[in-house]
Protein backbone atom coordinates (compact mmCIF):
# COMPACT_ATOMS: atom_id res chain seq x y z
CA UNK A 1 0.00 0.00 0.00
CA UNK A 2 1.28 3.21 -0.84
CA UNK A 3 1.17 7.02 0.58
CA UNK A 4 -1.79 7.91 -1.52
CA UNK A 5 -3.57 4.87 -0.19
CA UNK A 6 -2.66 5.47 3.20
CA UNK A 7 -3.91 8.84 3.38
CA UNK A 8 -7.11 7.85 1.01
CA UNK A 9 -8.03 5.02 4.11
CA UNK A 10 -7.71 7.59 6.89
CA UNK A 11 -9.14 10.40 5.04
CA UNK A 12 -11.82 8.17 4.62
CA UNK A 13 -12.36 6.47 8.05
CA UNK A 14 -12.31 10.14 9.58
CA UNK A 15 -14.95 11.44 7.66
CA UNK A 16 -16.75 8.25 8.60
CA UNK A 17 -16.33 9.15 12.33
CA UNK A 18 -16.92 12.86 11.80
CA UNK A 19 -20.74 11.61 10.13
CA UNK A 20 -20.95 9.53 13.29
CA UNK A 21 -20.44 12.05 15.58
CA UNK A 22 -22.59 14.93 13.63
CA UNK A 23 -25.41 12.05 13.60
CA UNK A 24 -24.91 11.23 17.73
CA UNK A 25 -25.17 15.32 17.70
CA UNK A 26 -28.58 15.18 15.68
CA UNK A 27 -29.98 12.66 17.79
CA UNK A 28 -28.89 14.71 21.29
CA UNK A 29 -31.27 17.32 19.58
CA UNK A 30 -34.09 15.77 17.99
CA UNK A 31 -34.31 13.95 21.27
CA UNK A 32 -33.57 17.32 23.15
CA UNK A 33 -36.47 19.07 20.48
CA UNK A 34 -39.20 15.79 21.45
CA UNK A 35 -38.80 16.50 25.44
CA UNK A 36 -39.29 20.32 24.68
CA UNK A 37 -42.56 19.74 22.21
CA UNK A 38 -44.08 17.38 25.28
CA UNK A 39 -43.56 20.20 27.41
CA UNK A 40 -44.76 22.59 25.08
CA UNK A 41 -48.07 20.45 24.30
CA UNK A 42 -49.14 20.55 27.33
CA UNK A 43 -50.19 24.42 27.59
CA UNK A 44 -51.89 24.34 24.02
CA UNK A 45 -55.45 24.73 23.21
CA UNK A 46 -56.31 21.37 22.23
CA UNK A 47 -59.42 22.32 20.79
CA UNK A 48 -57.82 24.77 17.89
CA UNK A 49 -57.07 24.10 15.04
CA UNK A 50 -53.47 25.55 14.72
CA UNK A 51 -52.45 23.22 17.62
CA UNK A 52 -52.83 20.54 15.16
CA UNK A 53 -51.17 21.90 12.74
CA UNK A 54 -48.38 22.82 14.83
CA UNK A 55 -47.93 19.32 16.60
CA UNK A 56 -48.09 18.08 12.98
CA UNK A 57 -45.36 20.36 11.97
CA UNK A 58 -43.02 19.14 15.30
CA UNK A 59 -43.63 15.41 14.21
CA UNK A 60 -42.52 15.82 10.98
CA UNK A 61 -39.53 17.86 11.88
CA UNK A 62 -38.71 15.33 14.53
CA UNK A 63 -39.00 12.12 11.58
CA UNK A 64 -36.65 14.72 9.26
CA UNK A 65 -34.17 14.55 12.33
CA UNK A 66 -34.22 11.27 12.73
CA UNK A 67 -34.15 10.19 8.89
CA UNK A 68 -31.58 12.12 8.37
CA UNK A 69 -29.43 10.51 11.56
CA UNK A 70 -30.23 7.51 9.54
CA UNK A 71 -28.75 8.86 6.11
CA UNK A 72 -25.24 9.76 7.77
CA UNK A 73 -24.86 6.29 9.54
CA UNK A 74 -26.36 3.85 6.61
CA UNK A 75 -25.71 6.27 3.37
CA UNK A 76 -28.52 3.97 1.70
CA UNK A 77 -30.69 5.37 -0.97
CA UNK A 78 -33.83 4.19 0.20
CA UNK A 79 -32.75 6.42 3.24
CA UNK A 80 -32.23 9.09 1.32
CA UNK A 81 -35.70 9.11 -0.74
CA UNK A 82 -37.32 8.24 2.74
CA UNK A 83 -35.90 12.00 4.16
CA UNK A 84 -36.59 13.73 0.69
CA UNK A 85 -40.40 12.36 1.00
CA UNK A 86 -40.54 13.88 5.08
CA UNK A 87 -39.07 17.28 3.52
CA UNK A 88 -41.64 17.36 0.95
CA UNK A 89 -44.68 16.39 3.28
CA UNK A 90 -43.76 19.15 5.87
CA UNK A 91 -43.36 21.78 3.37
CA UNK A 92 -46.48 20.89 1.44
CA UNK A 93 -48.46 21.03 4.95
CA UNK A 94 -47.41 24.87 5.53
CA UNK A 95 -50.60 26.95 5.64
CA UNK A 96 -48.85 29.94 4.16
CA UNK A 97 -47.92 27.81 0.61
CA UNK A 98 -48.47 29.40 -2.25
CA UNK A 99 -50.66 28.06 -4.99
CA UNK A 100 -47.54 26.82 -7.72
CA UNK A 101 -45.53 25.17 -5.22
CA UNK A 102 -48.87 22.48 -4.58
CA UNK A 103 -47.94 21.04 -8.26
CA UNK A 104 -43.94 21.12 -8.02
CA UNK A 105 -44.87 19.39 -4.84
CA UNK A 106 -46.22 16.78 -6.03
CA UNK A 107 -44.18 16.53 -9.26
CA UNK A 108 -41.43 16.28 -6.48
CA UNK A 109 -42.85 13.53 -4.83
CA UNK A 110 -44.11 11.64 -7.65
CA UNK A 111 -40.62 11.82 -8.94
CA UNK A 112 -39.75 9.95 -6.09
CA UNK A 113 -42.26 7.51 -6.05
CA UNK A 114 -40.67 7.10 -9.78
CA UNK A 115 -36.85 6.72 -8.03
CA UNK A 116 -38.37 4.32 -5.02
CA UNK A 117 -39.52 2.28 -7.80
CA UNK A 118 -37.66 1.88 -11.01
CA UNK A 119 -34.05 2.56 -9.65
CA UNK A 120 -34.28 0.83 -6.65
CA UNK A 121 -35.12 -2.86 -8.29
CA UNK A 122 -32.68 -5.57 -7.23
CA UNK A 123 -31.61 -3.02 -4.01
CA UNK A 124 -31.59 -4.62 -1.03
CA UNK A 125 -34.68 -2.44 0.69
CA UNK A 126 -34.29 -1.56 4.71
CA UNK A 127 -36.19 1.10 4.86
CA UNK A 128 -39.18 -0.69 6.67
CA UNK A 129 -42.10 -2.39 6.69
CA UNK A 130 -43.66 -0.51 4.21
CA UNK A 131 -41.34 -1.91 1.70
CA UNK A 132 -42.41 -5.55 2.14
CA UNK A 133 -45.93 -5.21 1.31
CA UNK A 134 -45.09 -3.20 -1.56
CA UNK A 135 -42.89 -5.96 -2.88
CA UNK A 136 -45.76 -9.13 -1.48
CA UNK A 137 -42.80 -10.18 0.47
Amino acid sequence: MNLGDRISAINQELVGWCERIIALALLVGVLSFFLATLRMALDLDWKSLATLHEISQRILLMTIGLELVRTLISHELSSLINLMSFVIARRMLEPQILFWEIPLGVAAFAALMATRKYLMNGVQKTAGAEDTVENGQ
